[in-house]
């Protein structure tokens, strides 16, 4: 039995989704976990991707196990019509799937032996830490984790969406679940939605950028990102003794994004661009003295708060850097995600959205619209005021306490069921109180 000063065993697991947002969200985290002396182990759908970025070679990264894809499974993007339909097609939807990816869990957690569990957009780990009764804290944005109902949101609410059949289709995956939390002897689902109760949530945003937001329930300890990260990147100096708008773009390397970079030439701004992925060669031959572009993420310590605006396809990330900075957006969303926090940062008055379909007809129009938009910029300070004391360092204790604490609880409970109430969990109850004392209250309600 482990003390509360002893250093910890944490597995740290993304699955779901392709942007490095996720990972970035992660390394940060996993930094200040080594520093305190915890060991980690780095669970992610691509290894190799992430060696890029760990600078820490004591951390080992593996695959994390997630269900295979079937013929025929594949569906649009378009097709999603509600959570549980995320949560079918990726996580529990397959029974053979389901059965073979948690068999892969076992082992994977057997062989390391975790303490406790740091779960990202990460469904079947949590069930996983369930099934294995190990403590787990789930560190989620707000799409990540959908409020705590009977049944999970619909979110495309547009769409002609069945009642009856939502509520069909979680039954379908809670009796999948539960015949597995059966055989473990752990407590079965009433809901799909009690999955989430699994671990200690920490919503990792704002009430501003949060997707299903302002919730009541749940705790906000603010955004985490990555501003350390990658190259340095300055802007450069105007050619003339105009002043010249300065734009930091983070777009996918489509043709309308490239043609976009091409209205901001045609604007006389300074750009540095991120387009995940350009060929370099690409890249040298579109960037000026004017227009800088990269096809990786370069460092943001110090550039969105010399930014007059960001363009971005939504991702929450970018969006919560620059609203702490104080800059507002320019939204082209993508996804169904992106459309719905794009939405509700243009709620806020710090943004403007333009539809994906209106970039190669509207977007000169647009980059002018928000350059001029003082209300847009005045919306974004109010957002970076607001939330000053929000800190990158502070979010990031506040996760590292919970983990600590999830444990520590964790510990506790054992110890109480073991001894009934005897002296060695009185020991380690106090330990966990003073600990509880410690923590730092949330930025929002």
């Amino acid at each position: 039995m482990k003390s509360a000063s002893t250093l910890l065993k944490v597995l740290v697991v993304w699955e779901l989704g392709t942007h490095l947002g996720h990972l970035l969200r992660l390394l940060p985290v996993v930094t200040e976990l080594r520093g305190n002396g915890h060991e980690v182990l780095l669970a992610v759908p691509d290894p190799a991707s992430a060696h890029e970025f760990l600078r820490d070679p004591q951390v080992k990264c593996v695959k994390c196990p997630t269900i295979r894809s079937r013929a025929g499974s594949e569906q649009r993007e378009s097709d999603v019509v509600c959570y549980a339909d995320i949560l079918g097609r990726y996580a529990y939807g397959d029974e053979e799937g389901l059965a073979d990816a948690l068999s892969l869990w076992a082992t994977l957690i057997g062989d390391f032996r975790p303490d406790v569990l740091l779960i990202e957009f990460a469904p079947l780990a949590m069930l996983a830490a369930r099934l294995q009764k190990l403590p787990a804290v789930h560190l989620a944005i707000g799409w990540e984790a959908p409020p705590k109902s009977r049944t999970l949101p619909i979110i495309r609410p547009s769409k002609m969406v069945d009642e009856a059949s939502v509520f069909e289709m979680e039954a379908s995956l809670v009796k999948r679940i539960n015949r597995h939390c059966s055989s473990a002897g752990v407590t079965e689902l009433q809901w799909l939605s009690d999955l989430y109760k699994s671990a200690t949530q920490l919503i990792a945003t704002l009430p501003e950028t949060d997707h299903f937001g302002p919730r009541l329930q749940g705790r906000y300890i603010g955004p985490l990102f990555s501003t350390e990260f990658g190259p340095v990147a300055r802007w450069s100096e105007p050619s003339t003794e105009h002043t010249t708008r300065r734009v930091f773009v983070y777009l996918q390397p489509d043709r309308a994004n490239l043609a976009l970079l091409k209205v901001l030439k045609s604007l006389g701004a300074r750009v540095i661009a991120v387009l995940p992925g350009l060929q370099a060669g690409a890249a040298e031959r579109l960037s000026d003295d004017r227009i800088q572009l990269y096809p990786h993420p370069v460092r943001l310590a110090g550039l969105l708060e010399q930014a007059d605006i960001t363009i971005t396809n939504a991702g929450h990330g970018l969006i919560a850097a620059s609203l702490l900075a104080g800059t507002p957006l320019l939204l082209i969303p993508r996804t169904v995600e992106q459309v719905m926090l794009a939405k509700r940062i243009k709620s806020t008055g710090a943004a403007q959205v333009l539809p994906l379909e209106h970039v190669a007809t509207h977007a000169h129009e647009a980059i002018e619209q928000i350059l001029n938009d003082a209300d847009a910029r005045e919306a974004a300070k109010a957002i970076a005021w607001k939330y000053v004391r929000c800190t990158q360092g502070s979010v990031i204790a506040q996760v590292v306490n919970a983990i600590e604490t999830a444990f520590l609880k964790h510990q506790q409970n054992v110890v109480e069921k073991m001894t009934s109430g005897g002296p060695l969990a009185t020991t380690i109850g106090s330990d966990f109180s003073n600990l509880w004392s410690m923590q730092q209250d949330g930025v929002g309600t």
